[in-house]
């Protein structure tokens, strides 16, 4: 991969402009996110952990109001971008579970 002024610019306006639409599984976007991310580690660009964590936090849906104010406004002193990420993993399956109870339930 080339280490172009040019790439660089265009891959830190990718990661600070990428934001997730509404109603949209989270592993998608997360996936997206962390490629942005990988690849300018790759290109030697290094973003600190807590900058990445404020990012993904950052470009959240609306839907996620509650869990950003849970983590921005807790007593937290740091972000840590792997918990986050992880979070919104774990969210995302506690929803599948959730709602094949349901249909289970139905059944």
């Amino acid at each position: 991969m080339t280490k172009s002024l040019v790439n660089k610019i265009h891959r830190k306006e990718r990661l600070y402009m990428f934001s997730m639409v509404e109603d949209t599984s989270i592993q998608i976007p997360l996936d997206k996110f962390n490629s942005i991310i990988v690849d300018l580690e790759g290109m030697d660009m290094k973003i600190e952990g807590e900058d990445k964590a404020i990012l993904l936090v950052a470009s959240l849906p609306p839907s996620y109001k509650r869990f950003k104010e849970i983590l921005l406004y807790g007593n937290n002193e740091t972000l840590p971008f792997e918990d986050i990420n992880a979070c919104l993993l774990f969210e995302k399956l506690g929803l599948e579970m959730r709602s094949n109870d349901k249909v289970e339930g139905l059944m």
